[in-house]
């Protein structure tokens, strides 16, 4: 179901039905005239009431201490909570009666988790996902750096990843990565932390097609890496590489075909 509707993706996007977003955590976006045409529809079409029962994405801005909104009658098979407060056991308790969960992404302080967690069998051990075709880690530290490594080797599907150092401070180390090993189909990869050098197996990365490095801190030029990656189409460098000036020529490596497929910062 989810190559097939990439698929329709790419081609709403070759008919100017969708834009491609690389700024934001959305890769696409409706374009305005198309947008009011879609809400129109919903409205004439009674699309909400037909919908009532199936299957919900839910977002949350709810910033009370304890009160998580009644989701319990919903059919919720993704939450995303974005209250930024500190998760009390109330709240963390009426997740857990959520038996239909396949994506929660909490944003904010959790001191523990529940028992209760376990009980949410279609989330359960990351090297078991092995259906799992995205995957965004925080905080990646060296007290579990080696574990989640391994375990991201066995996602066989991945075709997105994103690697983000523990500390945001800029140039904070992404660490053991030289004894990562990526997995076989992916496609976009996102790592924010402190490399220092380019980690000799991206070279293998060989479906790659979108590629972000920020605060890596490297030392040398990256371009040495990147001629190897023959289907990269954008390439976002930021605070990457110290460097006085990279011209138009630092693009001309994989499937990059214009200028504003690369996108360099100011600190590069």
């Amino acid at each position: 179901m989810e190559d097939t509707a990439s698929n329709i993706i790419t081609e709403l996007i070759g008919l100017g039905m969708l834009q491609e977003n690389y700024f934001f955590e959305s890769k696409v976006q409706v374009p305005e005239f198309y947008g009011k045409s879609c809400v129109i529809e919903v409205e004439e079409h009674d699309f909400v009431a037909k919908v009532a029962t199936s299957p919900i994405h839910a977002l949350s801005y709810n910033d009370e201490k304890d009160i998580l909104p009644n989701f319990k009658t919903l059919l919720i098979r993704s939450l995303f909570d974005r209250s930024f407060r500190a998760f009390s056991q109330v709240h963390l308790q009426t997740v857990c009666a959520l038996q239909f969960m396949l994506v929660l992404d909490l944003f904010g302080n959790i001191d523990y988790l529940p028992d209760e967690m376990g009980n949410l069998v279609h989330l359960s051990e990351l090297s078991t996902l092995t259906y799992l075709r995205n995957l965004d880690v925080r905080n990646v530290s060296e007290d579990h750096a080696s574990e989640l490594y391994a375990a991201i080797f066995k996602l066989e599907n991945l075709v997105s990843l994103s690697l983000n150092a523990e500390n945001t401070y800029p140039g904070t180390p992404l660490p053991e990565l030289e004894f990562f090993s990526p997995p076989p189909h992916l496609q976009e990869l996102c790592l924010r932390g402190g490399l220092f050098e380019i980690p000799n197996w991206l070279a293998s990365v060989e479906n790659l097609t979108i590629l972000e490095l920020s605060g890596s801190n490297l030392l040398e030029n990256p371009s040495s890496i990147l001629q190897f990656l023959p289907k990269l189409k954008h390439l976002i460098l930021d605070e990457a590489y110290k460097a006085k000036i990279i011209g138009k020529e630092f693009c001309e490596i994989g499937d990059i075909r214009s200028w504003k497929d690369c996108q360099l910062s100011q600190g590069i």
